[in-house]
């Protein structure tokens, strides 16, 4: 018997010992308290994305394992300021517009924010990219923000890539109803209820978590529910109908005041990009010298802290031509 209370204290020790290193040493934080809720339109194998608490800790394995912190709405970009009289310019993409790989102050969007601000203090930037978001699902996170602060004033919609692949899962023809229940809370099982209480409180608990699920091959970063990878270089000679859908969907939901812009290298690309959208009156901007090796993590990767400045300023010097004076 005292053999086995030996045994138990032992193991509780080294669980504590490994529970103080990995905080406070290693510095890696407990998964932050989050909310699962309804997202994914019809025809999507994912049902749920997640809303995280403000100022919550994670961290990033791309960018060397390195501790950021989300803003006062819970998510990777500047402070969004919501008094009544701000304009809101709700920013949407994929993990390119997200930038989790950097702080959030060197973000696209905390550049953009900045440039804006001094250009009009009134307006302030909402980081709405997202892993694993192609331009229908961008959509529909611009959707769910908007229902759950207000509508935006200005809605900006940033591409560095088509996404054929990546538009090709979801149930043809694209539908832009909300899903049922859109925005509210998604019911997690007790024993889920647990472990997301547990992995909240505990470093040792939240690694296991995130391993476990990378072992399963669910996710690709620890800090989101990845639903695909960022590899989508397909080669395309027309653009994508659900592409086309989408856009012209932004435009009629927000008019003059959605613009799109378009970050990638590939010269037919912009260039079928550009066709539509003047045919179709959609305001278009595009860069090919953000995308290139020099400003992405190891060459290849997400944008590093270089290519985010460039982004965010071409962003900006984009916003002010499309709306001089406001």
């Amino acid at each position: 018997m005292r053999k086995m209370v030996l045994f138990l204290l032992g193991i509780i020790t080294a669980l504590i010992t490994v529970e103080l290193i990995l905080r406070f040493i290693v510095l890696y934080p407990p998964q932050p308290v989050r909310k699962p809720i309804y997202f994914f339109p019809k025809g999507h194998s994912y049902h749920k994305v997640y809303m995280y608490e403000p100022n919550s800790k994670y961290l990033n394995i791309e960018a060397g394992y390195k501790r950021f912190w989300r803003n006062n709405v819970g998510i990777h970009g500047p402070e969004v300021n919501l008094a009544d009289n701000t304009k809101l310019v709700f920013l949407a993409g994929s993990s390119y517009i997200e930038a989790y790989q950097v702080p959030i102050r060197k973000t696209a969007a905390a550049v953009f924010n900045r440039k804006l601000q001094e250009y009009n203090p009134q307006y302030s930037v909402f980081n709405l990219g997202a892993s694993g978001h192609d331009p229908y699902m961008a959509y529909f996170r611009v959707k769910l923000f908007t229902q759950k602060y207000r509508k935006p004033d200005k809605v900006v919609l940033a591409l560095e890539h088509l996404r054929t692949k990546w538009l090709s899962r979801h149930e043809q023809p694209l539908s832009f109803d909300l899903p049922d229940h859109f925005g509210e809370n998604f019911p997690f099982s007790k024993a889920r209820l647990i472990v997301e209480a547990i992995c909240s409180r505990s470093s040792l608990a939240s690694l296991c978590y995130n391993y476990a699920k990378r072992f399963k091959g669910n996710v690709v970063d620890d800090n989101t529910d990845n639903v695909g990878s960022e590899d989508d270089s397909e080669q395309v000679s027309v653009l994508p109908e659900g592409l086309k859908a989408t856009l012209l969907q932004f435009q009629k939901d927000y008019g003059h005041d959605f613009m799109l812009v378009f970050f990638s290298q590939n010269e037919l690309e912009n260039k079928l990009l550009r066709d539509f959208c003047n045919t179709e009156g959609i305001l278009f901007f595009n860069s090919a010298e953000i995308s290139g090796s020099e400003n992405r993590l190891k060459g290849v990767g997400h944008l590093n802290e270089s290519g985010n400045y460039k982004l965010g300023e071409f962003i900006y010097e984009s916003f002010i031509q499309a709306y001089p004076k406001q």
